[in-house]
């Protein structure tokens, strides 16, 4: 069928997703202002060569030059079939060399044979060698009358900027999932293919901003599931992992529990899933957690999602984005798999701020019905403030003992309550100078880290960490982050000679670490 060729679009109109670009070019067509080169960028199947011979037509056509070409007359149909003895379409992957571009330059030369222009349509320009570009650069400083270029590529940082630079340039943009959708509705609609609603979002999301994969993709998915296509037969022949493992590994990751979260990963890879495809699935099981979580929308994870915090999503994110990065590299990936989805369910919750101020010390009062929050301050942790009463005393110090709620302890001490709100001020946290007076070294050291370099002062966290007279001793369980404190050995000692005010001698060991208790606040970076 090929079903992408067979509903290219024949208009300007037609195409999704462009209309940046097909805006322009129409209104040159209509003001007949011309120009003699044109470069279209980006990815793959999002209209480049269809707008490339859309323009070719509408200088062409018969009924004269129009952003409205008539798809009737000879010039357009040829065109459509790729017959036009006046535009010519050339691949730069396979015709790369100096001599097909003199070949090019010799057929340039002489008038057009039926239309008004002859048009070069060089496919994938980026692949043309230097000295192809350099007689291609002569040919567009001094172009033949009624020629005009059209260059296509999805590198357009690999095109000279001195080509660049005598174009005018287009950035096509990757369609959207809602487009891709709504042509593969109409498509298969068409067509007489039956489609579920779940299997035509999974195939838009699939075709990643292309509309030529999604189309193609309706195609073979036809032709699979016998013209009713489900979602089942989506996930499987694109090798795509059901969200119920991932709903369950999450619950078995969420619940601490080691073993049964390998026990899962061991029954997906038994399926015959590759370690790519988990991963892909991975990353989109954790971006729908985290829209489930913020209520963006519904899924199948909209229940886990309400039961976490902001900073229980924070590491899923970050392991499926660790994972994305390095499964490609690894001559291990099972292994690698094994290790992030052992470190997810390692990791601590994530601890609430008050509870932190609490632990430290300070009296999170309760909140009066004067300090009510709106609705949008209630969808965000909170940290209450405090005020000091005349005499210095922090509330709930005072001669009743205990916490003493917002009203109530203003009329006690005899400050009005609205007085005690308007002055009070956000908790200011202690300076490097102050922590250090007061012998806290190590605390005042992280802290400055954390500043300069969360990524290090993230691993810290994790480090059992000892000052002995004129040593520093780091002591962490997992080698990569041995590697990585080694790494910044020179950071640290700079910053513990800055904060501490004598130099150190750094010492990284392998040892228990600081599994116990690891600073929350680092935690959620």
């Amino acid at each position: 069928m090929n079903l992408p060729v067979k509903y290219r679009p024949k208009l300007f109109d037609e195409v999704l997703g462009q209309e940046h670009v097909t805006r322009t070019l129409k209104n040159a067509l209509k003001k007949k202002e011309i120009s003699t080169a044109y470069l279209f960028t980006g990815p793959r199947g999002v209209g480049k060569t269809t707008v490339a011979r859309l323009f070719s037509k509408g200088l062409n056509c018969e009924k004269g030059i129009t952003p409205e070409p008539c798809n009737v007359c000879q010039s357009c149909r040829e065109i459509d079939s790729s017959r036009s003895l006046d535009v010519i379409e050339v691949d730069g992957a396979s015709n790369r060399g100096i001599d097909q571009i003199r070949s090019l330059q010799e057929k340039v030369r002489f008038a057009p044979q039926r239309g008004r222009y002859r048009v070069i349509i060089i496919d994938e320009v980026h692949m043309l060698t230097q000295e192809a570009f350099n007689a291609l650069l002569k040919t567009l400083e001094e172009p033949p009358p009624n020629v005009v270029f059209i260059m296509a590529t999805t590198e357009p940082r690999k095109v000279p900027e001195t080509i660049v630079s005598r174009t005018q340039r287009f950035d096509f943009r990757p369609v959207s999932e809602e487009l891709i959708a709504q042509r593969i509705r109409k498509v298969a609609e068409l067509e007489g293919i039956s489609v579920e609603e779940e299997a035509v979002q999974k195939i838009a999301r699939h075709a990643e901003g292309s509309l030529r994969d999604g189309i193609a993709l309706l195609e073979q998915l036809a032709v699979y599931a016998e013209n009713s296509i489900k979602s089942s037969g989506v996930d499987h022949l694109l090798g795509v992992v059901e969200e119920s493992y991932y709903l369950r590994l999450f619950e078995a990751i969420l619940e601490r529990n080691t073993l049964r979260a390998i026990e899962i990963l061991d029954e997906i890879m038994a399926k015959g899933y590759s370690p790519q495809q988990f991963v892909r699935g991975f990353g989109e099981a954790s971006e729908k957690l985290m829209r489930a979580h913020y209520g963006l929308e519904g899924s199948s994870f909209s229940e886990l999602g309400k039961r976490l915090t902001d900073g229980d999503i924070i590491p899923f994110l970050r392991v499926a984005l660790d994972l994305q990065s390095n499964v490609r590299y690894t001559s291990n990936p099972r292994l690698l798999l094994d290790y992030q989805i052992m470190r997810l369910t390692l990791l601590p919750s994530a601890v609430d701020i008050a509870e932190i101020l609490r632990k430290s010390g300070y009296n999170v009062f309760e909140r009066g019905p004067a300090m009510k929050l709106t609705a949008e301050e209630e969808r965000r942790p909170q940290v209450e403030k405090f005020a000091f009463s005349e005499t210095g005393e922090k509330p709930g110090e005072g001669k009743t003992g205990g916490a003493i709620p917002g009203e109530l302890q203003s009329e006690e001490r005899g400050i009005p309550y609205e007085k005690i709100r308007e002055e009070q001020v956000p908790f200011a946290e202690p300076s490097i100078e102050e922590k250090t007076q007061s012998g806290d070294e190590i605390t005042g050291l992280t802290h400055v880290i954390e500043k300069e370099n969360p990524l290090l002062a993230g691993i810290l966290a994790y480090a059992r960490i000892e000052i002995k007279g004129d040593d520093l001793t780091l002591s962490v369980q997992d080698p990569f982050q041995m590697d990585m404190i080694k790494h910044h050995e020179d950071f640290i000692r700079e910053k513990a000679k800055e904060v501490i005010g004598r130099p150190l001698t750094i010492r990284v060991e392998k040892g228990e670490g600081h599994r116990d208790e690891p600073d929350p606040l680092l935690l959620r970076l």
